[in-house]
C-alpha cells in the first residue's frame, strides 16, 4: 500500500481561472502572479509553472563579470537556496541567481556585500542594478545589488 503526501503551497493559484478564461501575454501573467505571490518570501517551482510562467527559459549568467540592470520576475525556494529569476532591462535576456542564507549579512538571502534581502516581501517587479561575477567553480555569485527607481536610476 502506497501513501502519497501532498506538498502544501502558500500560493493559492486563484488566478488560474483568469488564465483559463483568456490567453494572457507573459507580462499579464507576471502582473497577475505578482498580485498574489508578492506577499510571500518565495514560492515553489510548480507554483510558477502553474501560474503560466516559464522558469525553464531562465539560465545562469556565464560572463565572468558584469553589471546588469534587471527586473525581479519571481523567487523560488529550492531546498536551502532562494533562486531569483530576473529579466535584463537592456537586452530582455532571462537569467537566474541562487542566494543562500548568509550569516555575514545578518542571516539574509542577499548579495555578498549585504544590502537587499531578497527573501523580503514586496520585491517582485522591482528593478535592481546587480554586480554578478563567476567564481572559480563556474557558478554566478551576486556581489552586490542596489534597487533602481521607476526611471532606472539608483
Amino acid at each position: 500500500m502506497c501513501t502519497f503526501v501532498a506538498l502544501a503551497s502558500r500560493y493559492t493559484g486563484f488566478l488560474e481561472e483568469v488564465k483559463r478564461s483568456k490567453i494572457l501575454t507573459e507580462e499579464e501573467r507576471l502582473q497577475n502572479f505578482w498580485i498574489e505571490a508578492d506577499t510571500l518570501s518565495g514560492v515553489s517551482y510548480f507554483d510558477v509553472v502553474n501560474a503560466g510562467l516559464e522558469p525553464v527559459k531562465y539560465h545562469y549568467p556565464v560572463m565572468s563579470q558584469q553589471q546588469v540592470s534587471a527586473q525581479l520576475n519571481f523567487k523560488v525556494w529550492e531546498r536551502s537556496k532562494l533562486c531569483c529569476y530576473f529579466r535584463c532591462l537592456d537586452s530582455g535576456d532571462y537569467f537566474k541567481i541562487n542566494l543562500f542564507f548568509n550569516a555575514k549579512t545578518g542571516g539574509h538571502y542577499a548579495s555578498q556585500q549585504g544590502g537587499i534581502d531578497f527573501k523580503s516581501l514586496g520585491l517582485l517587479g522591482e528593478c535592481f542594478l546587480l554586480d554578478v561575477v563567476i567564481n572559480e567553480k563556474g557558478y554566478p555569485i551576486l556581489k552586490s545589488a542596489r534597487m533602481l527607481d521607476d526611471q532606472g536610476v539608483l
